[in-house]
């Protein structure tokens, strides 16, 4: 899997020889949740797990990553394109 991160975007790419490219607005994103178990952490990585709003990807886990602080990271960026949008949150 590539993981591809700009201000407005998340694009995750699957596949080899044919692939797929799912493309997330990251004003989107309605949560996320970071796992790790024993062996995870003993490597250094993490599942990061982003709940949307997307219709077609409701639940996009990036698996594997390295350990970070990349949830904060996308929620400065989520918070951006909210905003650059006009998109206000109601629960």
């Amino acid at each position: 899997m590539l993981y591809i991160l700009t201000e407005e975007t998340l694009k995750v790419r699957t596949g080899i020889f044919s692939y797929t490219l799912v493309t997330l607005e990251l004003y989107r994103v309605k949560d996320y949740i970071i796992k790790q178990d024993l062996i995870m952490r003993l490597f250094k990585i993490m599942t990061l797990t982003l709940y949307t709003t997307d219709k077609q990807d409701l639940v996009i886990a990036l698996t594997g990553i390295p350990q970070s602080n990349l949830n904060d990271t996308i929620r400065e960026l989520v918070q951006r394109a909210r905003a650059k949008s006009k998109i206000i949150e109601i629960n």
